[in-house]
């Protein structure tokens, strides 16, 4: 009987696995021994790290009692030296890191969705927030090395920002090449000239991620990449972004002001979805499967994949009847929500302003022939601010800031349209799936997938008009598949009853 090989310890550390190694040292997998509870520990060695500044550092930091959270309650990380090593440790989220969210992204040339990218941004600055109202003394005040690494996105997309304190320690070897590919394009170029770490620094960094997540492109040392809006909403994005990068001067006065400014776009955004549909986009990103498959998906999307009849093997290997008897119960409460709301704004809508794509539902006859599906209209323009006709009230128009927001009323109200048309669609497939219509009717199936996967593109796109009509003309489709898989079993079933008549005695 073989000895199982033993883990090797720092301090309170057992170090289970390996995960990565750059500039900024090497990040492990590893247990507390004294709580029993997982953590991720960053040994603080690489060959462009100054080993005695970060240990004067520590020393500094060591005799400030650090046992408050940082951001959120309930999460603290720590920074230390064990065995004549330093690092860097934190409780372990059950998440992702901002850099392996980010890598994805360029990979698969998926921006992050507009609120996806602003939750996520708003969660750092909320963390920069916390720790500048709560510091003590000899605790930093600011962050000054704000790099993807250091932020953390949990499965439920709670945000925690890491590496309080390093800033002072590591910018003095900024030339090094490593640490320049790594981190310099997120260090703000007054701290690559003079070393001025502050606030506004800090908001700099957060700017250059927030431009990445909705660009899924790298920045560089020169620049950060430049975002092209594309609607009302997102130039109002474009503004505020363009303000984070700028001048220190024309920056915003505070990281408190930012995460502000932030949230009121999140409440105006047109586009309604929470922080469970952004776990959800960002599960989709990191999958390794997932390669070819559109990053977004709703909670009512991913709950109807249940199996198309009694013994075929699950979707998803490992689950259980009782999995899916959630999974039902969870896609009947979302059908019924969803009706809910399609209820309400049909109630609130003069007949007059129906929405046009709710003026022609296809009701299509059941037939041998496939009609060929018409081309897509041609998605309206993006709403500019200059192009919203003026409302007058009295002599007087009314302000561009309530112009602004009947805008994006109209984009909430076209988006609320879009996802009752995508359930309808989905709802549709399955019925027809059960029905065998993927080889029964495959022509119709085929193309109402098609129509399906465009409008998925199309949202993605923040072009819910377009959106809504694909997934009407998706529905139609796959209706008319399940009325031609009726009328094909009923055709095999009308020929097997024949031949057992016309059989001789005893044959099968």
């Amino acid at each position: 009987m073989t000895r199982r090989e033993s883990k090797p310890r720092l301090g309170e550390y057992v170090l289970v696995a390996r995960l990565s190694d750059d500039a900024l040292g090497t990040v492990y997998r590893a247990i507390h021994v004294r709580e029993g509870r997982f953590a991720r520990l960053r040994l603080l060695e690489s060959p462009e790290l100054p080993r005695a500044a970060i240990c004067r550092a520590i020393s500094r930091t060591e005799p400030v009692a650090r046992k408050r959270s940082v951001h959120p309650p309930g999460r603290r990380e720590t920074l230390a030296m064990a065995d004549g090593k330093p690092y860097l440790a934190w409780h372990e989220t059950n998440g992702w890191t901002l850099d392996a969210v980010l890598e994805s992204a360029y990979l698969r040339g998926s921006p992050i969705p507009i609120d996806g990218a602003l939750r996520i941004a708003a969660g750092a600055a909320a963390a920069i927030e916390h720790v500048r109202s709560s510091a003590a003394e000899g605790e930093p005040g600011h962050h000054g090395l704000l790099w993807p690494g250091f932020v953390t996105i949990s499965r439920n997309a709670e945000v925690w920002v890491r590496g309080f304190g390093l800033a002072t320690t590591v910018l003095p070897s900024l030339a090094q090449p490593r640490l320049t590919s790594l981190v310099g394009p997120y260090v703000a170029p007054e701290v690559r000239t003079n070393g001025a770490v502050g606030e506004q620094s800090d908001i700099y960094s957060l700017g250059v991620l927030l431009a990445e997540l909705l660009c899924a492109q790298p920045a560089t040392v020169e620049s950060p990449p430049v975002y092209q809006p594309d609607d009302v909403f997102s130039e109002d994005v474009a503004r505020l972004l363009k303000t984070l990068l700028a001048e220190p001067a024309a920056r915003p006065r505070s990281v408190r002001a930012v995460r502000l400014r932030l949230q009121k776009l999140l409440e105006d955004c047109p586009y309604e979805r929470s922080n469970a549909d952004l776990a959800l986009d960002l599960d989709e990103l990191l999958k390794p499967e997932n390669g070819g498959r559109p990053i977004r998906e709703t909670v009512a999307a991913r709950l109807m994949r249940f199996p198309d009849r009694p013994g075929s093997r699950s979707f998803e290997p490992g689950a259980t009847r009782s999995t899916w008897a959630l999974r039902i119960a969870g896609s009947v409460a979302a059908v019924l929500l969803l009706a809910a709301v399609d209820l309400a704004v049909r109630k609130r809508e003069p007949a007059r302003s129906v929405h046009p794509v709710l003026q022609k539902i296809v009701v299509s006859e059941p037939s041998e022939t496939v009609p060929s599906a018409p081309a897509l209209p041609a998605a309206p323009e993006a709403i500019a601010s200059d192009s919203i006709p003026a409302v007058l009230d009295g002599p007087a128009r009314q302000p561009a800031a309530t112009l602004r927001r009947s805008a994006w009323r109209a984009l909430r109200q076209e988006g609320r349209l879009a996802q009752v048309w995508r359930l309808r669609a989905a709802l549709s497939r399955i019925a027809a799936e059960r029905l065998d219509a993927a080889d029964l009717a495959s022509e119709p199936f085929r193309e109402g997938r098609l129509w399906e996967n465009e409008g998925e593109r199309l949202l993605i796109l923040r072009r819910p008009a377009a959106a809504g009509e694909a997934f009407e003309r998706a529905a139609g489709l796959y209706s008319q598949a399940e009325d031609l898989s009726h009328q094909e079993r009923a055709r095999i079933i009308r020929v097997s009853l024949l031949g057992k008549a016309g059989s001789p005695p005893g044959s099968f």
